[in-house]
């Protein structure tokens, strides 16, 4: 699976790499944060990994769902930088988590369906 991260620096690349040695994802980084004129970067991953500065509206939900995206993680504590409503609306799954390890733990379980071993976590199906 392909999983866009945005918003990256280098020690957010390092830590992903480093733990994704378990779950063998196809990782692409990108330091600029998502937005609606770096929207089409996330096109055809099925997975994206955002920050707090990353502001996701309806119009980018939409959009995002429309190219293939069928997860959002957040790698921050809260969930307002993200339209909630319109997630529920398209149907697309939301979590956020600030481990590492977890972040994969979640990208694994809502795509094969199979549990990973992780810390508490919240995931909502939006």
């Amino acid at each position: 699976m392909k999983i866009a991260f945005f918003s990256t620096q280098k020690y957010d690349r390092d830590f992903f790499l480093k733990e994704n040695d378990r779950f063998n994802f196809d990782l692409v980084f990108f330091e600029v944060h998502l937005k609606q004129e770096t929207l089409e970067l996330a096109k055809g991953y099925e997975a994206i990994c955002v920050f707090v500065n990353d502001k996701i509206d309806q119009a980018m939900l939409k959009e995002l769902h429309k190219n293939g995206t069928k997860l959002i993680v957040l790698r921050c504590a809260g969930f307002n930088n993200i339209d909630i409503k319109a997630a529920q609306e398209i149907a697309l799954t939301a979590s956020t988590q600030k481990i590492t390890s977890t972040v994969f733990a979640i990208i694994k379980q809502q795509t094969t369906g199979k549990t990973v071993a992780y810390d508490v976590m919240k995931v909502y199906q939006v």
